[in-house]
């Protein structure tokens, strides 16, 4: 929960301290009601206190505290929403370096507006999307001239109290490159919600796009995607203990990560990469959450790999489709299995075995000796709605002797 002090700390933190003392004084000459004052417990000149109590003049730093009660932000408890807005923040978004601004920069007019929605709903605030750049036009992006291959957006806000407020969240003011931040306590420390909106929007920022390829005998790889940060060699150590958040973060959602070898990025700085793991079933919880929110692109791409695996691991194995079969039968055989899902009849004996073995269907032995089997429903619908717990069920021939789910 972020009040009014901790907005005017700010001021005390940057080294304005003639600001912070008189919004200090200012708050203790309110709450004693701008009755009485003493020259030696309000080292304020009497002329500027009188136009307090009459309310000619407030310090800025109380306009900035005003203006975020009357807009009922402060105090401020941080959702999900504001941690994505911070997470792109952390990524493409800027805070500029004085503080009175903040903004956005995209070729993705629509992922722009998802975060101008965002921004009006939890800080109350609004402005226009703006053309920044037309396609055609050179740019130099980290010393390298290049021709925009899109027309790019500007999304900026111009709002000095917000900027504390984002400040005071953790959000790295000026060039990232060139400072020490790691992911703020609140999100570190927070609920599953609070920590995806986070990801949500570094990722939609920083993470690299789903590429699906042909290697060899693999059909349909899909990459591995990275999350690669540079920053000036001296904050080496601040870059890797950043990204060693991530990962964390990543691991308490149940993502496999690990941070990857560093490269030059140019003389002077360096990156690191957050690599996540292609495994199917991890690919499948990243796009479940946290995914992706606000681009369009990765959106779309993330949608059509996400049917990619679920087909993939599906393939993997005859349960899903046996699973399926037998949900809405009051009873089955291993004939049923043979004449509708065209397996011979001696894998079609191992599969009902496998099925007893480990809960998705009980057996009565019949006068001939073979067996009925009667599905387990709750357990089968248990798995068919976990894609995940389906990838991991194991070869059928290595779990007859033991059940294993």
């Amino acid at each position: 929960m972020i009040n009014e002090n901790d907005i005017l700390d700010i001021y005390r933190l940057e080294g304005n301290l003639r600001e912070y003392n008189y919004g200090q004084q200012y708050l203790k000459f309110k709450n004693n009601n701008f009755i009485k004052f003493n020259p030696d417990e309000f080292p304020v000149h009497s002329c500027t206190l009188s136009n307090w109590k009459t309310g000619k003049s407030t310090p800025n730093s109380i306009q900035n505290i005003n203006f975020l009660k009357e807009k009922k932000i402060l105090p401020f408890d941080p959702c999900n929403i504001s941690a994505r807005i911070v997470g792109v923040l952390h990524g493409d978004g800027n805070l500029y370096s004085n503080l009175r601004s903040f903004g956005f920069t995209s070729s993705d007019k629509k992922m722009l507006e998802e975060i101008r929605t965002d921004v009006k709903t939890v800080f109350k605030i609004d402005t226009k999307i703006t053309k920044k750049r037309e396609k055609g036009e050179t740019v130099i992006i980290m010393g390298k001239t290049r021709k925009s291959t899109k027309p790019t957006y500007d999304l900026k806000f111009n709002n000095h109290a917000l900027c504390l407020l984002l400040y005071k969240l953790g959000v790295p003011k000026g060039k990232k490159v060139e400072q020490k931040y790691l992911v703020p306590e609140w999100i570190i420390n927070g609920s599953n919600e609070i920590k995806i909106g986070f990801l949500q929007g570094l990722f939609d920022s920083e993470l690299s796009n789903f590429k699906v390829h042909n290697h060899l005998n693999h059909k349909d790889n899909i990459n591995e995607l990275r999350l690669e940060l540079c920053k000036n060699e001296k904050y080496k150590d601040c870059l890797i203990s950043y990204l060693n958040q991530i990962v964390i973060l990543l691991f308490n959602l149940g993502i496999k990560s690990r941070i990857d070898y560093p490269s030059n990025y140019r003389e002077g700085y360096i990156s690191f990469k957050v690599v996540i793991s292609n495994q199917l079933d991890n690919l499948y919880k990243l796009i479940q959450l946290p995914g992706f929110y606000y681009t369009t692109y990765k959106l779309r791409k993330s949608s059509e790999v996400n049917n990619l695996i679920l087909e993939k691991m599906e393939n993997k194995s005859i349960i899903p489709d046996v699973l399926k079969y037998i949900i809405d039968k009051n009873k089955f055989r291993t004939e049923d299995l043979v004449k509708n899902l065209k397996i011979s009849k001696s894998y079609s004996t191992i599969v009902c075995k496998f099925l007893f073995k480990n809960g998705f269907a009980n057996r009565v032995r019949r006068k001939d000796y073979y067996f009925d089997y009667f599905p387990n429903i709750p357990k089968i619908e248990e798995f068919l709605n976990d894609p995940i717990k389906l990838y991991r069920i194991p070869p059928i021939k290595s779990a007859l002797n033991k059940k294993i789910l």
